[in-house]
């Protein structure tokens, strides 16, 4: 009752700011900008490198490909996994439903109240299967999104171990990266 009139409220404001913007004039348009002529006397350098882009060079500070498909990979995996811990919420309390409405019943016989229980256990257990067959198709695709997005760019090539000999005033010195 409480989220209907919240989803109301919420229409409601909705069609108060649209009819408020509804009043007011629009703008009138601007006219398009006109492009400057080309002038004959204008000289054109050819001699600069025209820019390329190359595959896997991205400018510092720039977002890199890939991002944005991890990110929704992310947010979409999340609702997966919040959508199997509802569904399993949902199996869970129509199984203890049911074994409650089982346990008032005496040698077969049970009241009105325990048989409607067990459809309630019945219906919300159906329920609870589908939330939880559609969170797994939510997590399954957030991880093959996240997963296929185009991999950052490598900064530096892995380390590599360096030995080496060097001669000092009393013999030799040995020095070493790993």
């Amino acid at each position: 009752m409480r989220s209907s009139l919240v989803l109301a409220g919420v229409a409601f404001s909705l069609m108060v700011a649209s009819a408020a913007s509804a009043d007011e004039p629009a703008p009138p348009p601007s006219p398009p900008a006109e492009a400057p002529s080309p002038s004959a006397d204008a000289k054109v350098d050819t001699s600069a490198p025209a820019p390329t882009v190359s595959e896997g060079i991205i400018p510092p500070g720039a977002k890199y490909p890939g991002d944005g498909q991890r990110l929704v990979g992310a947010v979409v995996g999340a609702a997966g996994f919040l959508t199997i811990a509802i569904g399993g919420f949902l199996t869970i309390s129509a199984m203890t439903i049911y074994d409650e409405a089982e346990s008032r019943c005496s040698k077969g016989v049970c009241a009105r109240s325990d048989v409607d229980d067990s459809k309630l256990a019945r219906t919300r257990a159906n329920i609870g299967g589908y939330v939880l067959l559609g969170g797994l198709a939510l997590l399954g695709g957030g991880v093959a999104l996240y997963f296929t997005a185009t991999p950052r760019p490598k900064d530096k090539a892995p380390p590599q171990a360096k030995l080496g000999i060097a001669p000092t005033l009393g013999g030799l010195a040995a020095f070493g990266t790993f």
